[in-house]
């Protein structure tokens, strides 16, 4: 039975999809629940030097998209870094 978990704890990590920080990917719901949605916005944020996972549902992207478009004094802008390498 142990050996079981940690081939499927293996094989589930190896399943994980790679991407950047702060590079927003769309995920497949491994645990789908009854009500819940098929799919997920998935980002890795630095936020005082940890590194944290979210997921967002599309429709929580679209509000707070269009929040960043109607507050445009509140908006941060790239780095010249984040230009050379994103």
């Amino acid at each position: 039975m142990k050996q079981k978990l940690l081939v499927n704890i293996y094989i589930t990590i190896n399943k994980m999809i790679k991407t950047r920080v702060g590079k927003i990917v769309k995920v497949k719901n491994q645990g789908k629940k009854a009500g819940a949605n098929e799919t997920y916005q998935a980002v890795i944020l630095n936020s005082n030097g940890q590194y944290n996972p979210f997921l967002f549902t599309d429709a929580e992207i679209a509000i707070a998209y269009e929040r960043g478009c109607k507050n445009i004094e509140d908006q941060v802008s790239r780095s010249m870094i984040s230009m050379v390498l994103d």
